[in-house]
Order: C-alpha cells, then sequence, then structure tokens
C-alpha cells in the first residue's frame, strides 16, 4: 500500500479480487478468516445440485441456466476491463441461454469452473 496517497497497488488490488471471486464461485477455503459463503460452498459447487430441468425451470422470470451463463458473461467482461478493454459490452449477449440439455448444463457448469480458474490464477498468493 502507498501510505503516501493512501492507496494500493495494482498487484494487490487484483490479488484481492481473486480472492473474492474464488470464494464467491469456488468457496471460501477451510483455513479462512472471512468467509462470504459456506466453506466449500461457492457458486459453482452449488450449481451441482441441480439437473439440467431444474435449472432450466422459470422462477420469478429467470432460470438458473439463465442467471449462471449470465454470472460467467459478467466475470469474463470485468476481466476484459481490468486488462483495458473499452468497448460498449452488449449485455443482451448474457442472456442468450434460458434452458438447458443435460449436456449443455454439464459444459456451462464445466466452463464456469475453469473460466473462473483462469481468471483466479492471476495471483500468484492465492491459487484455486
Amino acid at each position: 500500500m502507498d501510505t503516501e496517497n493512501n492507496a494500493i497497488t495494482v498487484k494487490t488490488f487484483v490479488e484481492a479480487i481473486a480472492y473474492l471471486l474464488h470464494e464467491t464461485f469456488e468457496g471460501s477455503p477451510m483455513a479462512s478468516r472471512v468467509r462470504i459463503s459456506i466453506a466449500g460452498l461457492g457458486f459453482s459447487r452449488r450449481s451441482i445440485r441441480f439437473s439440467a430441468d431444474a435449472a432450466s425451470a422459470e422462477f420469478h422470470g429467470t432460470t438458473i441456466a439463465a442467471q449462471t451463463e449470465h454470472a460467467k458473461f459478467y466475470l469474463d467482461r470485468l476481466c476484459e476491463f481490468i486488462s483495458g478493454r473499452t468497448e460498449r459490452v452488449n449485455w443482451d449477449d448474457s442472456w442468450l441461454i434460458e434452458t438447458v440439455t443435460d449436456a449443455e448444463w454439464a459444459a456451462l457448469r464445466d466452463s464456469v469452473r475453469t473460466h473462473i480458474r483462469a481468471r483466479c490464477d492471476v495471483s500468484p498468493t492465492f491459487k484455486t
């Protein structure tokens, strides 16, 4: 931290964001002192409990499949902006998936896990 300007370094900021993203999507490490979710039960692990039919069922105007794709889309855009992207985002593209087959649901869950692991591995002090 730059105490003179009361600012944090980019490295510290990126490491903190990577840690929070990991905790949100994968769950808190067992030894974590700060937990925003139950240890080991992040977004991606909780989604395993749902079948493709359950993930495709409409609930208050949306589906778990749609929300899962939207979260992955958001994470990708966030990382692009951190890396310097300046173009506008077409957020309608984040809602293209509403229902899924068993194979599509498995692929979407795997894609979320792959994306979050790739995004969180930017931190040398905290690896997934």
